[in-house]
């Protein structure tokens, strides 16, 4: 069984899964033992101006459903201030995460997968927030676990769905429910 403080340390690992580069733009030396990363620091970037606002739904197995939201703030270029919160599916708080200063290149890295244990593939999937065509990778862990990410092609930055199965059932899933643009 998943435990909630786990879950929200989960949550702030991947707060924004990410993509490619040693840099905001350029081209990552290869490394063959880390499989493709689905964007670079840049997309990221792009696609998640400040104001933008994303919200998670998470279903962690035996537990309540909870909503996470991120938040992205002022950006340089190079860094980005990101808070965000988590609530239960009621709207109650139950977590803060105050802005904090966090670099695009940080936030690519979080799609870091080791080459070996992953098969990437392509797929179309629809969560609450819509209809994506996806790079899905699935990696498995050496203790069986198996983690299975979608990365949508047109929404750079964190997984659009991701669920963990330990033992063939499924122990937590977290897929995207709101996407807020400035402006929109």
């Amino acid at each position: 069984m998943l435990r909630l403080d786990l879950c929200l340390a989960l949550l702030g690992a991947l707060a924004c899964a990410c993509a490619a580069p040693s840099d905001s733009g350029a081209p990552a030396p290869m490394d063959e033992s880390i499989a493709p990363r689905p964007f670079t620091a840049a997309q990221i970037r792009d696609a998640n101006p400040a104001g933008t606002v994303l919200v998670f739904r998470l279903r962690p197995m035996g537990q309540p459903e909870m909503h996470q939201r991120f938040e992205f703030h002022e950006t340089d270029g190079e860094v980005v201030r990101m808070g965000g919160r988590t609530t239960d599916a009621a709207g109650v708080e139950l977590q803060v995460e105050p802005a904090a200063p966090v670099s695009w290149v940080e936030l690519r890295d979080h799609a870091t997968f080791p080459a070996e244990a992953t098969v990437l593939d392509e797929v179309q999937i629809e969560v609450p927030a819509g209809a994506f065509h996806c790079k899905r990778y699935t990696v498995t862990r050496p203790d069986g676990q198996v983690e299975v990410f979608h990365f949508a092609d047109d929404r750079p930055g964190p997984p659009v769905l991701m669920t963990i199965a330990a033992g063939g059932a499924e122990v937590f899933r977290m897929d995207l429910l709101e996407v807020r643009r400035p402006g929109a």
